[in-house]
């Protein structure tokens, strides 16, 4: 076999194992975290199933499908945000919206332009992610200290801002090792824009549970 081949299948596979984690985490933490808009157990479990859908196509190297199920993905787990609008003014939703845009492209931009391989830096924040979905867990459940809350929400901020900058790396990194591989790249394209729309959600809500101006 050729041993490019065994590269890019090997940067491949390890993608997906690190999509499939951060995916999960994502989840769990949108679920421990905003105490004003809390997600039913009904639409945690759809969430995490949808991901796990999402994530076996990408993992089949079925470009078109991948495609398409990334694409449902995004409408259904938008179709799930849409409830903001009854928590939140339509005004804070755009402030914070711009805000988490206007993070986003810095950060991308950082990953992207720097010289310096962040994987190692990813790993790090993959464990605390779900570090943080256990201490949030036993705030929810037992303690219930508001104090711990916001310190969770600043932490949510910090790692996946952090993520989008090391995800951008890694996505670089991946199309240099597939320079040759075609299919390979639109796999990689189809994960890193899953990936990154994962973070991007995360960074939203979380600025919008401490921004966004209530209804009530």
């Amino acid at each position: 076999e050729d041993p490019a081949a065994r590269a890019g299948a090997l940067a491949e596979r390890l993608a997906f194992e690190q999509l499939h984690d951060e995916e999960r985490g994502a989840v769990l933490v949108d679920a421990v975290v905003d105490d004003r808009h809390r997600p039913t157990m009904s639409d945690l479990v759809g969430d995490v199933t949808l991901a796990e859908e999402a994530r076996a196509n990408l993992q089949g190297r079925l470009n078109a499908y991948s495609k398409t199920m990334f694409w449902a993905f995004c409408v259904i787990m938008g179709m799930s945000m849409s409830t903001i609008f009854l928590v939140y003014t339509g005004a804070s939703i755009a402030t914070t919206f711009f805000a988490t845009a206007g993070a986003f492209a810095g950060l991308s931009l950082y990953g992207y332009t720097t010289k310096r391989n962040l994987s190692g830096l990813n790993s790090f924040l993959v464990m605390a992610t779900w570090g943080m979905v256990l201490v949030g867990a036993l705030n929810f459940f037992i303690f219930k200290s508001g104090i711990t809350e916001i310190v969770m929400q600043v932490a949510t901020l910090a790692i996946f801002g952090l993520l989008v900058a090391t995800q951008t790396n890694q996505l670089r990194e991946s199309y240099y090792h597939l320079a040759n591989d075609g299919r390979g790249q639109a796999v990689m394209t189809n994960y890193g824009a899953l990936n990154l729309y994962i973070a991007f959600v995360a960074i939203f809500q979380t600025l919008l549970s401490l921004m966004g101006g209530s209804r009530e």
